[in-house]
């Protein structure tokens, strides 16, 4: 599909050739129908997209894009003056000072419509209508001529906030009249003394002496310049550009990424600072620690405007130092015991360790205290976080084994023979009677001996004597539990 902005532009010429090669009703009407088809598929595309929407507003897009379409209603229903050019107030066509108009005057084609106040004029021939938005704030000058040197004269109102106002006949009030000349003088002078920023004008042309001639106009003289975007109005661009991710100076080169409008052109990228990183075609090359800007723009043509510059932030930085976490092992733990503390040691970030638990249902951790919750394994979780000096450190783990406690139980004999067999009175775990009192006595409650826990190392002697075989009786006794049993020492002859 041709660009709609591409068929405004050349809406006029395609009214001269129409009229010229393809007269019939049904060829005109068929001339609508395509355009009008290109000009909702292009509005649809504009109102989907906020940016594109936002431009098409400030550079008039809408009511441009409304007087082309009147234009070609006009046409198809063969109402469009012969002149190709705006006939009434509201078939007015957009003019530039910087491009200038040339066409050929209407001859026998009407009057003036009603509506608008005509002051000078005493009738208006064959009219052609303008409208034209001040770029630039000033005096301006624009010349009327003729190539025939005939009467042709003016009219200008004035001034308006929006294009709409500016095509609506009635608008044409007396006190908006601007400039006005009913001379016989084949050349006039169209003046405005103080044209501002973003106002628009209403020009009407007529031939008063209704012979053969182009009519040209052109600015010559004064500061201010009228907007030439009304004349030809360009589609926005629009540029996506990828996020840059902070990158260390001892990185590669890296391919930038984004995508711009439908001109064709390309996406020009820019650093900023090539003293930090620079930029040749889509690849930056890093230099330097530091922060920059790369700048992305795309260039317009006859149908596109440049696309506003996009830019993304690109932070280089050193290499972070690593950080290595020594975790000590945890030895295996009794479901009973006590809550107690983990130990590990990190990197220099300044940055706790943290640990967590692998599974709260069998041990959970607050800090670096483990408390203990049911019978299993899991594993506790050394991490350390990293800062712009340090990388986070490689989380380390250890396993942590929780099991029953097991039942009391002491042997009730043994045999301190010297023969490496039973020669110490030994019981398993004893862990279990850690923090009790333990007393050994004989049968006439003498006490043999006594230590606070037992550590396996009684053999069955007194005083650095050996006791004879015989029965004698122990008790472990913590706070209010008791715990005793008998024990047999037997010794061979």
């Amino acid at each position: 599909m041709k660009n709609i902005y591409f068929l405004f532009t050349l809406v006029v010429l395609c009214f001269a050739t129409l009229q010229t090669n393809a007269q019939s009703k049904r060829a005109r009407t068929q001339f609508y129908n395509n355009y009008k088809t290109a000009v909702d598929i292009k509005t649809a595309e504009i109102m989907q997209n906020d940016y594109l929407y936002s431009q098409a507003v400030e550079n008039s897009w809408f009511e441009n894009i409304e007087k082309g379409l009147n234009n070609a209603k006009l046409f198809s229903e063969g109402k469009l003056g012969k002149s190709g050019k705006g006939t009434s107030c509201a078939t007015a066509d957009p003019f530039c000072t910087a491009e200038g108009s040339t066409y050929p005057a209407g001859v026998n084609n009407g009057q003036g419509e009603v509506g608008p106040a005509y002051g000078c004029l005493v009738s208006t021939p064959n009219p052609v209508w303008y409208y034209m938005k001040i770029k630039t704030s000033g005096n301006i000058t624009i010349t009327e001529t003729n190539s025939n040197g005939i009467d042709v004269d003016f009219i200008l109102w004035g001034p308006f906030a929006t294009i709409a106002e500016a095509t609506v006949a009635t608008n044409m009030t007396e006190a908006k009249i601007v400039d006005c000349s009913f001379s016989v003088a084949a050349i006039g002078y169209i003046d405005i003394a103080t044209a501002v920023e973003g106002e628009f004008y209403t020009l009407m042309v007529t031939n008063y002496s209704n012979n053969a001639t182009d009519i040209t106009l052109a600015k010559t003289a004064g500061t201010a310049e009228t907007d030439c975007a009304i004349v030809n109005p360009l589609l926005p661009q629009v540029i996506t550009f990828e996020d840059i991710p902070a990158k260390y100076v001892t990185d590669a080169d890296f391919t930038l990424t984004a995508t711009g409008g439908d001109s064709g052109n390309p996406i020009v990228f820019t650093s900023s600072n090539n003293n930090i990183a620079t930029v040749s075609g889509n690849t930056v090359s890093l230099v330097s620690v530091g922060t920059c800007y790369i700048y992305a723009n795309q260039a317009g043509n006859e149908l596109y405007l440049p696309a506003v510059q996009v830019e993304q932030d690109l932070v280089v930085v050193n290499p972070l130092l690593p950080q290595v976490i020594t975790f000590e092992d945890i030895p295996a733990k009794y479901v009973t015991d006590a809550d107690f503390t983990l130990s590990a040691t990190g990197g220099d970030s300044g940055n706790p360790i943290v640990f967590t638990s692998s599974n709260n249902n069998i041990a959970t951790v607050s800090g670096n205290t483990v408390s203990l919750v049911s019978v299993g394994t899991c594993y506790i979780y050394a991490n350390q976080a990293g800062n712009e000096l340090y990388s986070p450190a490689e989380q380390v783990e250890q396993d942590l084994v929780v099991v029953e406690l097991p039942v009391f139980e002491a042997p009730n004999f043994f045999s301190p023979n010297g023969d490496g067999r039973n020669d110490l009175w030994y019981i398993e775990n004893p862990v279990l009677v850690a923090g009790y009192q333990l007393t050994i006595f004989n049968n006439i409650g003498e006490i043999l001996y006594e230590s606070e826990g037992y550590d396996n190392s009684w053999d069955g002697t007194y005083d650095g004597k050996e006791l004879p075989s015989g029965t004698y009786y122990y008790t472990f006794v913590k706070d209010n539990e008791v715990l005793k049993g008998f024990i047999t020492l037997i010794r061979s002859n």
